[in-house]
């Protein structure tokens, strides 16, 4: 019982944790020819309450949003609150600031170069109640441009992959040396049936001493 206990502890945790997070979706609303809108909704849980994109020096965390352009689409101006926050004085940070409840949308108009395209959208955000604060959370988002579309190739610069360095003119890299396993080879049934054999005659016309 004494084992189950903290294995009990842990699940009702993640439980609690996972009920008090922040779900985000994306959609995409066309406006022009190739002119569309982002819409970023977050899905507060009940008893917390988001901030909104601030910034606030010294203050908390605020909601910040970063789009990634490519070839197929660019941005459009800046990110835009939908939603009007509620602003009050903070004792604690010493400032104004702006909270959302339930619900938070955020848009970023882009204009498409393709007929297709995909954005990534990567999100940052804090929830707090009114006694403590969860820590600062972050996620990552893809949208498809139009919304259902299926982008054959989504040109995004890859984070943190190594490259590799071009060799200096007049020097080769060595070689790689492959490396070699040793495998047992099977032994045909005839050979080994003869050795067994051979073995056998071997050890009968041994003389005895």
């Amino acid at each position: 019982m004494r084992i189950l206990l903290p294995l009990f502890a842990a699940l009702f945790a993640a439980a609690s944790a996972a009920g008090q997070n922040v779900t985000w979706t994306g959609t995409a609303e066309r406006l022009d020819d190739n002119a569309y809108r982002i819409v970023l909704e977050a899905a507060i849980p009940a008893g917390y309450h988001m901030y909104d994109m601030g910034p606030y020096d010294g203050g908390p965390n605020a909601t910040t949003i970063t789009f990634t352009p490519n070839e197929d689409v660019t941005l459009e101006g800046g990110v835009e609150q939908l939603d009007t926050p509620h602003r009050y004085f903070d004792e604690l940070f010493g400032m104004e600031i702006g909270t959302f409840s339930g619900k938070a949308r955020f848009a970023q108009r882009v204009k498409l170069a393709a007929p297709q395209a995909a954005l990534k959208a990567q999100i940052e955000w804090m929830i707090c109640d009114d006694t403590s604060c969860m820590p600062p959370d972050d996620t990552e988002l893809t949208i498809a441009v139009p919304e259902g579309s299926r982008p054959e190739k989504a040109r995004f610069p890859r984070r943190g992959r190594r490259t590799r360095r071009p060799a200096r003119q007049g020097t080769v890299p060595p070689p790689r040396s492959p490396r070699r396993l040793r495998q047992r080879r099977p032994m045909p049934r005839a050979e080994a049936r003869s050795g067994r054999s051979s073995s056998r005659r071997s050890s009968g016309d041994s003389p005895r001493c």
